[in-house]
């Protein structure tokens, strides 16, 4: 039968689709075709395409392979998807964390090659414990010295050959790393440091080195970034930021191990819904052939015994290699979050004041000479600066150990942990006032005297005077006041004016505080402004609406004057009567109770502390007779948050400095660990007061001299009791009459301060 024309066209299409189909099925099941392979990998380019190569040709099929740089952030992310295709076979490069907390989206896989493998290098793991592996170490990562030759060579620097050579003066600012707490790869440093030198040695390393640290990376690329630039010419980072830069190459960059390393995996893995995974499990194997793992040498280090490695690469199998010997592995995995805790609080996070802290060390290091005081402050600075170490040490390490079950109750940890912010804090405090004290103390004495204006003119202030005043201790040679009457100041809004005049004529200032009843209702127009009864101690330290009144008080008067740069130190005085026999007997069984330590306490830490940790706090112990140290060795000495004691070393014999009695309270108190200063010391001609006394104003005027000379190698500081006599008592301390001309005391104080 005769077929229509379109039956004729239908069929002839049929038989052309049908041999279509038969084409491509031919095609695709007869015809050999390349296999397929997809890998994400974070290291050099340079690296993988050399591998890669290599590969195809092992392998001996053909092979297409699609490689595509990423960051282990994205790779991680893809394998924690782990129910969709990732886009990628391959997973290679990044932390081991990172590799661990994906395993679910990882393909578990027995090498052919797993068994020519080592589990550990230098207790480093070279694949996954399970066994059956979701991972294997492609290379291994080695912590080092990433330097830039030309930018230390402009320098004049040494390629440092240890890790103690980086606390050389001349790297000063020249070093950065990533700050290890935001680094999977970094953060083994810190354990690294503590376990090759012991753990009090270890902290005391590393808060020194990271004052060197100029800045801290923001990761491990930036900071590579920073020596490859020329920007600093040393960088800490893992070895393999160096070598993909060595890779491209960028010149003058290299790598050095130093004196010892602490070694971490590589690893690489096959994504679990990948789409080739025999392909995937090929390359495995094929990572970890000598073949494969001599090419890895070139660029990174091996993971077998038998690479080759191109200098300055070393195969870590190699005896010289810089491994730690005796490294505990698990002891960096159960103190980890702990020691970065730790870390990040006393270093990184001050890293500011950390570097601020050691270049006054630095400044006074170099310039204290043989200062006694200047070297005593010197020792103190440098210890309360280190003394992290001597709070996370190793019997502290050891204590944690046995109370969470040899390890294996981790969560217990930090129920043993201490007040880290408040101990950093208090110490990096004491630091900083002993670096103030130690350079106050280089050079020469530095001169003070009081000033008690409102004892001259009761109230109001004659602010005129005052000014005059204070054009007279300059003239006089002064470096600075102890400004008596401070309650005053405040009360007439006078205080913060008299910090900026005083600074204005570069005149420092002590601010003194003797406890009084602020419950007084002061009245400006009373005269005295502040009548005897108003300082009564009876108060002290029982009278618990009298001493928070104090305390509101000096709290105020901090606020005021705490970003004052005229402001030197705070005194407190031991709260004392000494009037009479009967009182000082009170007195001297009222200053061992427990509640006199801790009202003492509480005028330091909420009066003063809770606004101002930048300024020294002292406490001064006043002269209160003939058995004025059978009273000291009753007094509390146990307060925290102060820094110095204050002496008042007066005379005891007629037209004599005194100074065995001078050289008795300095070291009374010296012995006690904490720098002293001369608070208060002087002469008069008044015969009623026994103490600093003189005959005529003759002998007055050479005990100053005397007692200038005395003291003139000390370096240390010392107030002259005052300006002024001491009205209303009339007693003739004064250096000037009440016409604010120089007394002939005062021109021989002159000419004393000219000779310092």
């Amino acid at each position: 039968m005769k077929l229509s024309r379109y039956a004729r066209i239908t069929i002839l299409l049929a038989i052309i689709f049908g041999a279509s189909i038969l084409a491509a099925a031919y095609f695709h099941y007869a015809t050999p075709h390349p296999s397929q392979l997809r890998i994400l990998y974070t290291h050099s380019p340079e690296m993988v395409e050399e591998i890669v190569n290599n590969f195809k040709t092992w392998y001996k099929h053909p092979i297409e392979v699609t490689i595509t740089k990423t960051n282990p952030e994205t790779a991680f992310e893809k394998a924690k998807a782990y129910t969709m295709d990732p886009g990628a076979d391959i997973w290679w490069g990044g932390s081991l964390s990172f590799f661990q907390n994906a395993s679910v989206g990882l393909l578990q896989y027995n090498s052919t090659y797993k068994e020519q493998i080592d589990v550990t290098c230098h207790f480093s793991p070279q694949m996954d414990n399970r066994s059956t592996p979701c991972w294997y170490a492609a290379s291994q990562i080695g912590l080092g010295v990433m330097y830039n030759e030309l930018a230390l060579n402009e320098l004049g620097l040494s390629v440092p050959q240890k890790w103690d050579d980086l606390l050389d003066e001349r790297y000063m600012e020249n070093i950065t790393m990533t700050e290890p707490t935001n680094s999977e790869l970094t953060s083994p440093f810190i354990m690294l440091i503590l376990q090759n030198k012991n753990w009090t040695v270890g902290w005391e390393y590393l808060i020194k080195l990271s004052a060197f640290i100029k800045e801290y990376g923001n990761g491990e690329g930036d900071t590579a970034l920073k020596v490859s630039s020329g920007y600093l010419p040393l960088a800490i980072v893992p070895d393999f930021y160096a070598y993909d830069k060595m890779a491209i190459p960028i010149p003058d960059i290299n790598f050095t191990y130093l004196d010892a390393t602490v070694l971490q995996p590589d690893p690489i893995a096959i994504f679990r819904k990948g789409k080739y995974q025999s392909e995937a499990k090929a390359f495995i194997n094929f990572i970890l052939t000598p073949e494969a793992q001599s090419i890895v040498g070139k660029y990174l280090l091996p993971i077998r015994s038998e690479a080759t490695v191109s200098p300055p690469r070393i195969n870590p199998f190699d005896s010289k290699f810089p491994f730690m010997d005796g490294y505990n592995k698990t002891f960096e995995e159960k103190m980890k979050q702990l020691v970065e805790d730790y870390y990040s609080i006393w270093i990184t996070q001050g890293h500011s004041q950390v570097r601020a802290l050691w270049q006054g060390i630095t400044e006074v290091n170099k310039t204290k000479g043989n200062n006694p005081l200047a070297n005593y402050c010197y020792k103190l600075a440098e210890g309360n600066f280190t003394y992290l170490g001597s709070y996370l040490n190793r019997t502290f390490v050891d204590t944690i150990y046995n109370l969470t079950d040899n390890w294996t109750n981790s969560k217990k940890i930090y129920g043993y942990t201490r007040d880290w912010n408040g101990n950093s804090s208090d110490a990096y405090y004491y630091a900083a006032a002993n670096i103030q004290i130690s350079k106050a103390a280089i050079g020469s004495p530095a001169p003070f005297v009081g000033l008690y204006p409102y004892s001259l003119n009761m109230s109001p202030l004659n602010y005129t005077r005052f000014l005059e005043d204070l054009d007279t201790i300059v003239d006089l040679g002064f470096k600075g006041v102890k400004l008596g009457n401070v309650e005053c100041f405040y009360d007439e809004g006078w205080l913060e004016q008299a910090m900026d005049d005083l600074a204005a004529r570069n005149l420092s200032v002590i601010i003194p505080f003797r406890f009084f009843d602020r419950t007084y209702k002061f009245n400006a127009s009373q005269t005295p402004s502040m009548p005897p009864e108003a300082y009564s101690i009876s108060g002290f330290p029982n009278n618990a609406i009298q001493v928070q009144a104090f305390i509101n008080f000096v709290n105020n008067v901090t606020n005021i004057v705490k970003n004052k740069p005229s402001l030197l130190q705070y005194s407190i005085y031991y709260p004392f009567d000494a009037t009479n026999e009967t009182t000082k007997q009170q007195w001297a069984q009222k200053i061992q109770n427990w509640t006199y330590s801790k009202t003492l306490q509480s005028i330091i830490t909420d009066g003063i502390m809770k606004n101002d940790t930048s300024h020294p706090i002292c406490l001064v112990a006043e002269n209160w007779g003939e058995d004025t140290f059978s009273i000291y060795d009753k007094l509390p000495y146990n307060i925290t948050g102060f820094f110095m004691f204050g002496i008042q070393p007066y005379s005891a014999t007629v037209d004599d400095i005194d100074g065995t009695r001078i050289t008795q309270f300095y070291n009374y108190f010296i012995a006690r660990g904490k720098p002293v200063y001369i608070d208060s010391w002087g002469f008069h001609t008044n015969a009623t007061l026994v103490y600093g006394q003189a005959s005529n104003e003759e002998n007055k005027s050479r005990l100053v001299r005397e007692f200038v000379n005395f003291t003139q190698n000390w370096k240390i500081i010392w107030c002259y009791f005052g300006l002024h006599d001491n009205l209303p008592s009339g007693i003739d301390f004064g250096l000037v009459d009440a016409n604010n001309e120089l007394k002939s005391s005062g021109e021989a104080m002159k000419v004393a301060l000219q000779n310092l």
